[in-house]
């Protein structure tokens, strides 16, 4: 079994700057798809909380305190080492 290295959040388009969070495997964002990286990196989504048609879950101190963003997750998608983007 391939260890997993992080995760994929895709979210609904609304027209926002990014559709996706590449996670590490604890949940912390390392990257937003396609843009704002600068902004959401650091961010925390609590994967093992976190489900699929519900609003995404974030936390980021200073920013925003254990809540919502206003954008459903479409899809998880575990990140492993043969597969990792």
């Amino acid at each position: 079994m391939a260890k997993i290295t992080g995760y994929r959040i895709k979210l609904e388009d609304k027209g926002q700057d990014f559709t996706a969070f590449i996670t590490d495997e604890y949940g912390f964002i390392q990257e937003a798809v396609p843009f704002q990286t600068d902004i959401w990196q650091g961010g925390l989504i609590p994967i093992e909380y976190q489900k699929i048609g519900e609003p995404c879950m974030f936390h980021k101190p200073d920013f925003l305190e254990y809540g919502f963003l206003k954008y459903r997750v479409t899809g998880i998608t575990e990140l492993t080492e043969e597969n990792d983007e």
